[in-house]
């Protein structure tokens, strides 16, 4: 929701606490990996982006967080600069 409503500092209070948790859930990492991407912070976005990854990240499952194809894609688009999202 926080991304929808472009309210990327509430990202990063929200996850930057569990970013160590073993059990994160990737989307989580997603979002504030776009929210440091914005930052002007790519190595953290890119890092963040992989460990997303590792932990199983796709399109189709940030898509039933987004709900909505159009915004996932614009999403993906906005982060290819890091890596995208299969």
């Amino acid at each position: 929701m926080y991304y929808l409503q472009g309210d990327y500092e509430k990202i990063d209070v929200l996850v930057e606490p569990h970013l160590d948790v073993v059990d994160i859930a990737p989307e989580m990492l997603e979002f504030y990996a776009f929210s440091k991407f914005k930052d002007g912070h790519e190595r953290t976005a890119i890092d963040m982006l992989k460990k997303a990854k590792k932990l199983g990240i796709s399109k189709k499952s940030l898509q039933r967080i987004i709900r909505d194809p159009e915004k996932t894609d614009e999403f993906n688009a906005r982060l290819s600069a890091s890596g995208e999202i299969n």
